[in-house]
């Protein structure tokens, strides 16, 4: 995202294009802005990939708020069924064909290659109406200069909140992706919750065989005299300490984790750990509890 040298991002419907448009063109203070709408297109050399293809009017493209670099051929040359290849290896006068929503093949022919679109990533570029194809509708990106950024961003969220085109300061728009990076993990989030759940299972059992396997030692201290209670609190008191150590080795890893974070944050990112402090502390606290009373409860079952 630092590649990017628009104050302001915006995010939202391709079908929305149109009022974003119209607002850019009349807002003062806008002094540069590139649209970009994106669909999705199957390529013939490989049915298994969507290729994502950036869309721009010819304006949008000679303001280039994004920073875009045109690395061969030239962006004037966009037409018909011509097409700029983005950072994808692909050479001037190579030629595609496409697949959209129809599945009628169109051939089209890189007239340019540029530099990566910093934060959209598409692997073609083309102008408006200029492919004989339509794809599957994609999310729509822009890249905005202003004088009063805040005052631009704040002006077209309140005015159009029923509009899924939402504008972002440049910060606000990373600290919106980690999150929408995060809630994408929802599914990470739920498998080491239930891993979570089978460590506490699997450490009961764990707890309940070793006092099985320390029965024998518990009688013999049992006929030397060893009070019974005194032998419970001991078993209860290893399978405790063998949590302790484990939770240990953990928190140190952890510790690490969160360092790592605290290094992130500081470069203006944001991130969350898979699972929090307060969960990680009181998961150990119901590991020690369930063991020591696990172990306690069988020893004194055994021993009568």
């Amino acid at each position: 995202m630092s590649a990017i040298p628009s104050s302001i991002i915006a995010r939202g419907d391709s079908a929305y294009e149109p009022a974003l448009s119209t607002y850019l063109q009349h807002e003062s203070t806008i002094s540069s802005s590139t649209v970009f709408t994106t669909q999705g297109f199957a390529v013939d050399d490989d049915d298994t990939t969507l290729y994502s293809i950036a869309f721009a009017d010819r304006r949008s493209l000679t303001a280039n708020a994004c920073g875009m670099t045109t690395l061969e051929g030239d962006l004037a040359d966009l037409g018909e069924n011509k097409v700029a290849a983005v950072g994808n290896g692909k050479h001037l006068g190579d030629t595609i064909t496409i697949r959209g929503i129809d599945s009628t093949p169109h051939t089209a022919t890189i007239v340019a290659i540029v530099d990566d679109i910093p934060g959209l990533s598409p692997s073609y570029l083309a102008l408006k109406g200029s492919l004989h194809s339509q794809g599957k509708a994609q999310p729509l990106m822009a890249y905005i200069n202003a004088t009063h950024s805040r005052d631009v961003v704040d002006t077209w969220n309140a005015t159009h909140a029923d509009n899924t085109i939402k504008l972002y300061t440049k910060q606000g728009f990373i600290d919106y992706f980690i999150e929408y990076r995060n809630e994408g993990r929802s599914g990470t989030l739920l498998l080491i919750g239930g891993a979570a759940l089978l460590a506490v299972l699997f450490l009961v059992q764990a707890a309940d065989t070793a006092a099985r396997e320390h029965l024998e030692q518990d009688r013999m201290l049992k006929t030397i005299c060893a009070t019974p209670q005194g032998i419970v609190d001991m078993s209860a008191l290893e399978g405790v300490i063998d949590v302790i150590a484990a939770a240990i080795l953990s928190a140190v890893v952890y510790a690490v984790i969160w360092c790592s974070l605290i290094v992130i944050s500081s470069s203006g990112m944001s991130f969350r750990p898979p699972i929090s402090a307060k969960a990680f502390i009181v998961l150990t606290l119901v590991c020690l509890l369930t063991t020591g009373i696990v172990c306690g409860a069988r020893t004194r079952k055994e021993l009568g």
